[in-house]
């Protein structure tokens, strides 16, 4: 059972759905979850032909994660990796075929080259999966025994290191490329797309990554002037007029509203005025509606509701949207800058291109944006979708463009992609992406990984009490650990070592004899550890003279003979 959501129902759809596949093999690796099979998403057509696609794994992995189905997201993951297993990257091979139709869950591996647009999901499908383990009281560890947290370092770290240029201009270097093959010829050869790149994503990145955190801070930066170059940005952006027409877009004179998905030659520079690229359509289409929860991301995130640049850049493409809403049924419309909505896009004649529409509604219902005519936007689109997703007014049947009740076709792409906008939706969030947004990605020390209560001292939070460590089945009942100046010698602290899931967890229980500790203990589990340092810190203020001040470190005062010398923190 899972934790109900506005949007539960849509999602526990959408996981029935028939597109849906058991994984036993990849190019020969076997694989399974546990004692469980991998598992996927499938698509019936496309470049390769029946197979598994990044993109579509790394949607299904995060609203896994969202909707709080760790069942499903640790058998997608067990095909993601298996498959990593067999690539010359560390990143998944974009596409995985069917070896044939009477082995239907036996894959290979079919084009080795990442797509970064599913490399960004699957790495923030782990994030959000290491911080499940604190909202929905996840284990922090697949069923394979893998750490979420260390799994979200390693595919952010091949992020980094593979789809992105090393050898194009200091800036271009700093754009996501489409795939590591792409990334090897720079962008003079190959195409940007604004979709693929997510602002709030590389502040979560860099406190994983963390040898790369002045490579996501740079990311991030220029990412942020290449949006600014493309969109019209609000009253700081100046001077420029809309771009009616394909073909070059100077960033000093010109701007679109509303982006087609693809530009060529781009030329990044340090400020969005320096940037030139060709625009390559003019179609507002199932990739284009990925931007809307690119920007949301962002801007629902609490550090970056005063950023007023992109919070622009959100009302820009909410306005064009709004508009396109609002105009003739049953056909492209075209916005002001000759974008057109591809069809089938209607407001009343029984479907709805559902994918448009939920990024639509996702950027119309936040708080954060101002234009004129939203709430009959919401209005009209909750009307659309329903009290879940899948019971609208309008919602056809059938399934494919639309989610319908009985999700009959293969689309899993424009599936997927509604039920991300509707989660992104304020009023369709989860508790966990309430979590993630609260993420302070500045804060150096805590962030939030370690769940630091924010404006409280010495109160920060871990585990339950628990520490787990690296033991096995022969550890003892019970284990003392000294720290030395934290507490009298008298005062050791009490471990009792049992096995859950499998695994040896030890708990502290107590100060042997300080009963004032022991209260303190049990009220405020007074220790943090600093992941990516592997530094055990301390917020207690004990009763004795040696006490510890806020965030001290007392890793180094472990004794050499302690039993427990290799301790580390399990988030909850």
């Amino acid at each position: 059972e899972f934790m109900s959501y506005k949007y539960s129902d849509y999602y526990n759809s959408y996981k029935e759905a028939q597109y849906w596949r058991d994984v036993k093999e990849v190019s020969g690796n076997s694989v399974n979850s546990g004692t469980a099979p991998g598992r996927a998403v499938w698509n019936a057509s496309g470049t390769y032909g029946p197979g598994i696609v990044s993109e579509s794994m790394g949607y299904a992995m995060m609203l896994a994660a969202l909707y709080d189905d760790k069942e499903t997201f640790d058998q997608l993951s067990a095909t993601v990796q298996a498959a990593i297993e067999e690539s010359t990257k560390p990143l998944m091979p974009w596409y995985l075929i069917t070896i044939t139709e009477s082995q239907p869950n036996e894959f290979k591996i079919a084009d080795n080259n990442s797509a970064s647009d599913g490399d960004i999901n699957i790495a923030l499908a782990y994030v959000y999966a290491d911080q499940a383990a604190s909202v929905y009281d996840w284990d922090d560890s697949t069923s394979n025994n893998e750490l979420y947290y260390t799994l979200a370092k390693d595919y952010i770290a091949a992020i980094r290191q593979y789809d992105f240029s090393q050898k194009d201009s200091e800036a271009n270097n700093h754009i996501i490329q489409d795939g590591f093959k792409q990334a090897i010829n720079g962008f003079s050869s190959e195409n940007w797309h604004p979709d693929y790149s997510d602002l709030r994503a590389y502040q979560l990145f860099k406190l994983y990554d963390t040898t790369g955190a002045t490579f996501w801070d740079q990311a991030q930066d220029y990412t942020k002037e290449a949006w600014k170059a493309v969109f019209n940005f609000g009253a700081n952006d100046t001077g420029r007029s809309e771009n009616a027409a394909k073909g070059l877009i100077n960033a000093s004179s010109s701007y679109v509203k509303i982006s087609n998905p693809t530009y060529g030659n781009l030329e990044a520079s340090d400020l969005y005025t320096g940037f030139t690229f060709n625009r390559q359509d003019d179609k507002y289409n199932a990739d284009s509606s990925r931007l809307p929860m690119r920007i949301l991301n962002y801007i629902n995130a609490e550090e970056n509701t005063g950023d007023t640049e992109i919070i622009g850049v959100a009302n820009a493409n909410l306005s064009a949207l709004n508009q396109a809403f609002q105009g003739p049924k049953n056909e492209f419309y075209y916005i002001t800058d000759t974008v057109n909505i591809a069809p089938p896009y209607s407001t009343g004649s029984g479907y709805t291109q559902n994918f448009t529409a939920a990024g639509l509604l996702a950027l119309a219902g936040s708080k954060h944006l101002s234009v004129a005519g939203t709430q009959e936007t919401v209005e009209n689109l909750n009307t659309e979708f329903g009290t879940n997703g899948i019971n609208g007014a309008n919602v056809s049947s059938s399934g494919g463009w639309a989610i319908g009740n009985d999700l009959t076709r293969d689309d899993v792409f424009n599936d997927a992609l509604t039920l991300w906008g509707l989660t992104t939706y304020e009023a369709g969030n989860t508790n966990l992406l309430d979590q993630v947004n609260s993420i302070k990605s500045f804060d150096s020390i805590t962030g939030n990984l370690m769940l630091g209560e924010t404006g409280k001292e010495d109160v920060f939070v871990f585990s339950k009490g628990y520490f787990r460590t690296k033991g096995n089945d022969n550890l003892q009942e019970r284990g003392m650990v000294r720290i030395v100046g934290f507490n009298r010698k008298e005062d050791e602290l009490v471990f009792e070592a049992g096995k859950m899931t499998g695994r040896v967890r030890t708990k502290i229980r107590r100060f042997v004899t300080d009963i004032k500790a022991n209260k303190l203990i049990n009220k405020d589990k007074p220790f943090i550890l600093d992941r990516r340092t592997g530094e055990l810190y301390a917020t207690f203020i004990g009763s004795n003279s040696d006490s510890f001040t806020d965030l001290t470190p007392i890793a180094k005062f472990l004794e050499k003979e302690s039993s427990f010398a290799n301790i580390k923190a399990d988030l909850f």
